[in-house]
């Protein structure tokens, strides 16, 4: 049985390529970023370009970096084989309305 590679938002990391657009939803954003340390968002969409391909790593993880289209930060997602659990809500496509946070 092969080992699941994907998202909480159940998008498979093996079909994602340089330059892809990606969707990660967050319920609560507080002391996430450093310029929204005094706010606290809900309901809020990253979105990001892909900059690098998913990788397998030591421990049994598969990590990646994306750059948000706002500021152009890097994010370093990780997936871990065989669960969803501790991955990102991420999305291949706009999933539902949320306060966008490019």
């Amino acid at each position: 049985m092969e080992n699941r590679l994907e998202t909480r938002g159940g998008l498979d990391i093996t079909t994602l390529k340089i330059g892809d657009i990606t969707y990660e939803y967050r319920q609560l954003i507080n002391s996430h970023f450093e310029d929204f340390v005094q706010y606290k968002l809900y309901n809020v969409c990253i979105v990001s370009v892909v900059i690098s391909l998913p990788e397998p790593k030591p421990g049994g993880y598969w990590e990646w970096e994306s750059e948000r289209l706002i500021d152009n930060r890097v994010i370093t997602y990780r997936v871990y084989e065989g669960t969803t659990q501790g991955s990102p809500y991420l999305f291949n496509f706009k999933r539902w309305d949320a306060k966008k946070f490019t």
